[in-house]
């Protein structure tokens, strides 16, 4: 029996050969080895209506809005690699989605204020499910696996429901012509409920262990997760409060703090909960589930803490001071931010060899610099320039147990040290009631990590173009663009590549940002 999975690989028909191409391709080629087609298809529509009801003092105002979401996927390569391990990967994933706002605004003397009630209720049923491909069979009778004739094929079903309740209000006072005072209270409750079931079409112990301690993924052998009917329930109550001084008629200073959460949620992946693998002696074993063929490698219960089903909500307490101006006679605005947030419980992602879930890391902060400005450089051409400098984004040192292992003091995925746009914008008169315009922009990325635990840097600069015709009363828009236009390679996500960690333990996979792109834009307003 193959001590390894890479051995294993190594030995099949063509696997070298496809290994040696697959990790020596030019990633800028956009070259890219699968072992079927996939199909991809979406579908989103929606509604939203917008009322306002106008009475002597205040307004009133109702937002109304319906979704409809749906992606099917199928015949998906699941594995990411040349050899055809598990195959006609199915996701199918349908959201509907209703909202519902009102509000009542109104100013009196030196008070001005919104109140307002808030509800959504957000419904996803959700289909994953994988075969084997053809290699399993062939790796698991080198293994000396019992039962090859069919390998596992797993279906899970998801429903979750999301509801949301939440009723508010902002206020802001004036105390003297020059100084304000405003205050803002969110009271939420959140509801979610989850239904699962799992479906395993065969029961190979001597495959699952081979799994289980050859390819480092978790696959129970006779669930690949356990069925779970379960609601998490939060409420809070955030809060923002703060000044603003305007020292001069066109200079506004301010300071605030706010109290922010994100409630709490439930993985939407198979093994979540509880099913991998632990030894008989681990208080979370659960000797009457299908075991190993390992001795004393039994599957743990449904509160497994190395793989939990649900994660607790995230708090943010966060600091803010800034200027806004108007400068030369208003034809330049300049905004300039300076800011601290400290995170508790914060909700992150990892890849656990398989699938992707979310956990509460310790702590996390953020502090840096914010800065903004437009400028109006003559009368048909027009600049923009921001500008973001991350003094710090990294979680705490005490990020070092269970889940969070590794990631004390690591940057936070997506946060580069420094990061900018500049936009300059042309506009003039082509034919009576008819402008053309000329748009250049290019958006700056530091050095940034791209995922957690994965040592990936890179910096990059995006640069777009744009040329179109627009009616001066903004009815019409025509338009050509390029994105990206120098063709700039840069990656979007990155995990480790399941599997093949045998071949390189530095494997990674990427998702890369797009290529040039060109594109022609037609928009016309109704109403």
């Amino acid at each position: 029996a193959a001590s390894t999975a890479g051995a294993v690989l190594a030995g099949l028909s063509g696997g070298p050969e496809y290994a040696a191409n697959y990790y020596t391709s030019d990633v800028d080629d956009r070259k890219v080895l699968l072992n079927s087609d996939g199909d991809d298809q979406t579908e989103d529509k929606g509604l939203s209506v917008d009322v306002h009801y106008n009475f002597e003092g205040f307004t009133l105002r109702s937002i109304s809005s319906y979704r409809e979401y749906a992606n099917h996927q199928s015949d998906a390569d699941l594995d990411f690699g040349p050899v055809d391990l598990l195959a006609n990967a199915r996701n199918e994933i349908d959201i509907d989605t209703f909202s519902q706002e009102f509000n009542l605004s109104a100013s009196t003397g030196s008070l001005d204020y919104v109140l307002g009630l808030f509800y959504s209720d957000e419904r996803i049923d959700h289909r994953y499910s994988v075969d084997n491909g053809s290699v399993l069979p062939v790796l698991a009778a080198g293994i000396g696996a019992t039962g090859t004739a069919g390998l596992p094929n797993t279906d899970t079903f998801y429903e979750l429901e999301d509801e949301v309740q939440a009723a508010y209000g902002q206020f802001n006072y004036r105390l003297t012509e020059d100084l304000n005072v405003f205050a803002g209270l969110r009271y939420s409750v959140e509801e979610k409920s989850l239904t699962r079931e799992n479906l395993i079409n065969a029961n190979h112990e001597d495959f699952g262990t081979y799994l289980a301690t050859q390819m480092n993924i978790w696959l129970a052998t006779g669930t690949t997760g356990p069925a779970r009917d379960e609601t998490i329930k939060d409420e809070e109550l955030t809060y923002t409060f703060g000044l603003q001084y305007f020292p001069a008629e066109d200079v506004q200073v301010y300071g605030s703090f706010t109290s922010g959460f994100k409630a709490g949620g439930m993985s939407m992946n198979s093994s979540a909960g509880g099913g991998g693998w632990v030894l008989v002696t681990d208080p979370l074993a659960d000797i009457s589930l299908p075991h190993s063929a390992i001795p004393g490698l039994y599957q743990s219960y449904i509160d497994s803490s190395e793989n939990p089903l649900s994660y607790e909500p995230e708090y943010v307490d966060a600091f803010e001071i800034g200027l806004k101006s108007n400068y030369a006679d208003s034809r330049g605005q300049l905004n300039l931010a300076v800011f601290y947030s400290d995170y508790d419980d914060i909700q992150t992602n990892l890849f656990n060899g398989t699938q992707f879930f979310t956990f509460n890391a310790e702590s996390a902060k953020t502090q840096g610099i914010e800065l903004e400005n437009t400028f109006l450089i003559s009368e048909y051409l027009s600049s923009y320039v921001a500008i973001t400098y991350l003094d710090d984004a990294s979680f705490g040192s005490d990020n070092n147990v269970g889940l969070a292992a590794g990631l004390g003091g690591q940057d936070l995925p997506g946060a580069p040290e420094w990061a900018g746009v500049l936009r300059l914008n042309y506009e003039r008169e082509l034919l009576d009631s008819v402008n053309w315009y000329a748009d250049i922009n290019a958006s700056y990325t530091g050095d940034h990590r791209i995922a957690n635990n994965i040592d990936m840097e890179e910096s990059y600069t995006i640069i777009g173009l744009a040329l179109g015709l627009r009616s001066s009363d903004g009815i019409w828009d025509v338009s050509m663009s390029c994105r990206n236009c120098a063709d700039k390679t840069y990656y979007t996500a990155a995990f480790h590549q399941p599997f093949y960690d045998t071949f390189d333990p530095d494997s990674t996979m990427v998702a890369m940002g797009d290529p040039r792109t060109y594109s022609l834009s037609v928009s016309y307003n109704y109403f």
